[in-house]
Parts: structure tokens; sequence; C-alpha cells
């Protein structure tokens, strides 16, 4: 497995990669920040944390924002470039548990077909294979430079080895996010109406030497 980037303090929150031992108050943070049109929201907190647990074994370049004294979760940051084959391994592995849930919300299992469909015959997918799934940021958190600064470990970490661009998808109505993404200097790859899926590549010798 690729290696991270070791811990910084930044703005007096401290930044690392994310542990088994975060999983709980990553999922918790998940659920505060995602909305009800997100499948991942409508899941179990255990279903949840073993759906981060999955994803975070085969993507490095995740990290949790703590407060200076490491005891308040504040946000965190997932991604990497085996984000899908850590979903992959999360329905494998609790198809069971899932069921219920699908069956209790059948509109996602639906929307989840049609958007198959339209990718298949559109052909229509992201050039950019590493991605950045998740960032969630606590309500005390907002506004204070803490979605920003995860998002530099998350960068700094990229840039370390090397990896000069990312991506990553969002819901066309989630426009507080998408104003972020603008401001953090990302371009649009394409929309599909329904998600707009944007890009930013990285000056990977600049970054790589920041601590």
């Amino acid at each position: 497995m690729t290696s991270a980037a070791a811990p910084c303090l930044i703005r007096s929150t401290m930044i690392r990669p994310i542990t088994e031992a975060d999983l709980d108050a990553v999922a918790s943070l998940h659920l505060a920040s995602y909305h009800d049109d997100h499948f991942t929201s409508r899941l179990p907190r255990k279903l949840l944390r073993n759906y981060y647990g999955e994803i975070i074994k085969l993507n490095p370049f995740s990290y949790i924002a703590l407060s200076e004294d490491g005891q308040q979760p504040l946000g965190f940051v997932v991604g990497g470039l085996h984000t899908q084959d850590g979903i992959n391994a999360f329905v494998r592995n609790n198809m069971l548990a899932l069921i219920p849930v699908v069956i209790k919300h059948p509109t996602f299992l639906v929307r989840r077909l049609v958007k198959r469909l339209k990718r298949h015959s559109q052909q229509r997918t992201s050039n950019v294979k590493l991605r950045l799934l998740s960032i969630a940021v606590s309500a005390q958190s907002q506004s204070r430079g803490t979605g920003q600064a995860l998002l530099r470990q998350f960068e700094q970490g990229l840039c370390s080895q090397c990896i000069s661009e990312y991506g990553l998808s969002v819901h066309s109505t989630n426009v507080k996010a998408i104003k972020f993404y603008l401001r953090e200097n990302f371009n649009i790859e394409f929309d599909t109406g329904e998600a707009k899926y944007y890009f930013k590549s990285l000056p990977v010798e600049t970054l790589a030497g920041k601590k």
C-alpha cells in the first residue's frame, strides 16, 4: 500500500491518516453532513462504519481532522486510486445486511440502475483515476478552514507520491460544495445533469516540498 503523508498541525487542527479506531467518528460525521439523497446516509451506523473500513484499507489518502488536543473529530476526507474496489468489497461482505436497507429505500436502487444504463449508453466516464470520494466537516467547524485544511493534507499526500491530479463528483443540487470546489480551483470535466464531475491538477514539485 502506498504510504500517506505524516500527521500535521494546521490552524490548531490535528490532521492525520484515518485508522480503524476513527471509524465510528467518521460514520457520525458522515451522517451529520450528507443529505438523505445519498444512499450511504440511509445506512445504519454499523454498516456505514464497515463501508469506510473497506475503503480506507485500499486508499491511504484518507485523513481525519481533530481538535488540537486530539479529542474532538472535526472532519474527514477519503480518497485514493481504489475507491470503487473498496465499495465493491463492502457490498460483497455486507450483502445480507444491505438487503433490508434497499427494500426500505427502493428508489435508490432504481436510480442506480438508471445511472448505470445511462453510463452504458453514453459511455462517459471520468478519465481521472484517483478519486476524492468523501469530504465532510462538523457543523461547528464550518467556515473555519477545516475543509480547506483537509483538502491541503489530501493534496500533499498525493504530491508526495508524485500524483499530479485527482477528480471527484458532486450532486448538481449541492450548491455549497460546488462553490467550495470552484474556490479551490477545480475544473469541470463533464456534467451529467444529475452530477458534476471535476478534476484538479496539482503542482507536484511545489506541494511535495511543503510541510
